[in-house]
């Protein structure tokens, strides 16, 4: 009696080689989506939903104040760069706050938060900023005079 001879089957080979290719290919796409840094996200976005009544209050007060924001981003030298506020109020007088504080952020770059305290230059308040890339930068403010609190966001070109 003959024992049946089996042939080489290459199907299951190439059904494994498949999955393992497709999960390999799922594992590099993570990793090159999650490097990418002009890729951000917002931090605290569940919080700031959740308070966002609270928000749209503190604009209301902010717009009742008057205050106006100047805002400047510059380069002083290749190496460094400068934030330069200046608050005015609605006639065009400058208020001296006490205190700003805030963030700014390449929105090329997103992820990279830099956390600000502003130091007061006469009229004006500024601060290094590092890290500075060409391009538009956003400018999260709260200043504080007093008991009054007044926030501020703006768009600035670092050129």
């Amino acid at each position: 009696m003959t024992t049946p001879t089996r042939r080489f089957q290459p199907w299951p080979i190439a059904i494994v080689t498949v999955l393992l290719a497709q999960m390999l290919f799922g594992v590099w796409m993570a990793r090159l989506a999650s490097s990418d840094p002009h890729f951000a996200v917002e931090p605290d976005y569940y919080a700031r939903a959740v308070n966002w009544d609270e928000t749209m209050s503190q604009s209301r007060r902010d717009r009742a104040l008057g205050w106006r924001v100047n805002a400047t981003i510059v380069r002083a030298s290749p190496d460094s760069t400068v934030l330069r506020i200046a608050i005015t109020d609605s006639t065009g007088a400058p208020v001296m706050v006490d205190s700003i504080v805030g963030e700014a952020l390449a929105v090329a770059h997103a992820a990279q938060i830099n956390t600000l305290r502003l130091e007061r230059d006469g009229d004006h308040w500024t601060v290094p900023v590092p890290h500075a890339v060409s391009g538009l930068w956003e400018i999260r403010l709260r200043a504080v005079l007093g008991a009054e609190l007044f926030t501020s966001l703006q768009r600035v070109e670092l050129k």
